[in-house]
C-alpha cells in the first residue's frame, strides 16, 4: 500500500466538506495533544485543558474523527516504509 498517496486521498476526501488545511491541522492538533498527554500524570491543569482541547476538535468534525485517527496509521506506516523499521 502506497500510505503517501492514502494520506493524501483522505486529507482531500474529507477536503469535500472542509478546507484541506482544516483537516491538516485538526489532525496535527489531535495527534499532538495525545502524544503530549501521554507524557502528562492524567488529572494535573495541564492536562484537563489539552484533553479539553482534544475533544472539542473531535467533536466539533464527528465524522472526522475516524478519518484523522486513520491518517496516523497511514502515517505510521509509511514512515515505517520509509525508514524500514521492522
Amino acid at each position: 500500500m502506497d500510505y503517501e498517496k492514502e494520506i493524501i486521498n483522505k486529507i482531500r476526501d474529507m477536503s469535500k466538506y472542509y478546507s484541506g488545511h482544516q483537516v491538516f491541522r485538526d489532525w496535527i492538533e489531535v495527534y499532538a495533544l495525545t502524544i503530549a498527554n501521554v507524557c502528562e500524570p492524567e488529572g494535573t491543569v495541564v492536562w484537563n485543558k489539552r484533553e479539553q482541547q482534544y475533544l472539542n476538535t473531535i467533536n466539533i468534525r464527528r465524522q472526522k474523527w475516524t478519518v484523522l485517527w486513520s491518517l496516523e496509521g497511514c502515517l505510521h506506516w509509511h514512515l515505517k516504509k520509509i525508514c524500514r523499521i521492522s
